[in-house]
């Protein structure tokens, strides 16, 4: 049965949910030059967050801004690894570029899908490439280091000091299960796994073939301890810097669909059909962690390629604070202020971002 997923995996399973979520921005983007303003361009957020600056990103001839992934840069500023591009890209607070590297290929400094770009300490740059490696670069963008990431998939990287990163994503296995570890400690200076954690069941053949198709891993840390969500599982689930559960919370969702057992299930080379299926459900893509103790997660339904996000607000112990559908894509949240950053509602292109606050 799996290797008969994996046949249609790259195109609308994780593709789709990495590579594709390109796409997404794209589409989000394409769907919005054609829309008509409205006063409340933020899809029902007005009331739940206070609108600030809009930051436009500076392109060029080297540098076109297609779906980006962004982290604040230590050093001030922004530091953006775009996806499409395979470019990695320093920006001021203002968005002025200061300087770019990295390009599409298989040679060192070079990504075939970029998923992550991350400051270091040291000033330099720590990104990775989807499936394979991780590349270490110095504070002008030369290459240091290449190493070898042993996970099939990776979707979200965060490091806990400059020797160990923690890697959301799955590992290899030569009979593949649904139920496999999913977050895991890398050691930077081994270039190894050195511990794995957060099991998550999975029960079904459906809810099987979607923990391979839309898999997607999330997580925020806080202090010591881990928060981390499954793309299909209402529940965030909380482990120490060691791995050791914690606790784990239910989501108070309203607009989350889950995986139907009952819903008939795509031929393995139906594409169409696959793709359909895929928006029968939703499926949560990220979580925040903000100083106060309340959890962003934000999720997302799919119409075709097209996605429709939504974005939710409880409190550590499980209270809904909100839960807001059709709002625009929460690029990243800064830990230290707890200012959001989404691409701009309503703006026909992606190089344009808004600042928001929660009410509080």
């Amino acid at each position: 049965m799996f290797a008969g997923i994996r046949r249609w995996l790259p195109v609308v399973g994780l593709l789709s949910a990495l590579a594709g979520v390109a796409a997404c921005g794209k589409a989000a983007a394409d769907e919005a030059a054609s829309a008509p303003a409205t006063a409340d361009a933020g899809g029902g957020l007005d009331r739940v967050v206070r609108w600030g600056r809009d930051i436009r990103l500076e392109e060029n001839d080297q540098v076109l801004t297609v779906f980006v992934h962004m982290e604040r840069d230590p050093r001030g500023g922004f530091l953006v690894a775009d996806q499409s591009e395979n470019q990695i890209r320093r920006y001021d607070r203002n968005g002025r570029l200061l300087g770019h590297f990295g390009r599409r290929g298989e040679g060192p400094g070079e990504f075939s899908v970029l998923i992550h770009a991350l400051p270091t300490r040291s000033g330099g740059v720590l990104a990775f490439n989807a499936f394979d490696r991780g590349t270490v670069f110095d504070s002008t963008g030369r290459v240091e280091r290449t190493l070898r990431v042993p996970l099939e998939s990776l979707y979200q990287a965060r490091l806990r000091d400059d020797t160990l990163v923690l890697l959301a994503g799955d590992l290899p296995q030569r009979t593949p299960s649904p139920d496999r570890a999913r977050l895991h400690v890398w050691s930077l200076p081994r270039g190894k796994v050195v511990r794995s954690f957060f099991q998550p069941r999975v029960r079904g053949r459906a809810h099987e073939w979607a923990a391979n198709v839309a898999g997607i891993v999330a997580m925020d840390v806080r202090h010591d301890t881990v928060a981390a969500v499954f793309a299909i599982s209402d529940t965030v689930y909380f482990f120490d810097r060691d791995g050791r559960a914690l606790r784990k919370v239910p989501i108070p969702f309203r607009h989350f669909r889950p995986v139907s057992e009952r819903r008939r299930l795509p031929q393995q080379d139906d594409i169409v059909a696959a793709r359909e299926w895929v928006g029968t459900f939703s499926f949560i893509c990220s979580v925040w962690w903000l100083r106060d103790g309340t959890l962003l997660v934000q999720y997302q339904d799919r119409v075709g390629i097209e996605p429709h996000w939504r974005l939710l607000a409880m409190t550590g112990e499980g209270a809904s604070l909100f839960d807001v559908v059709e709002t625009p894509y929460l690029i990243q949240v800064d830990p230290a202020t707890d200012v959001l950053y989404f691409q701009k509602p309503q703006s026909p292109v992606p190089n344009v971002w808004t600042e928001a606050t929660l009410r509080r």
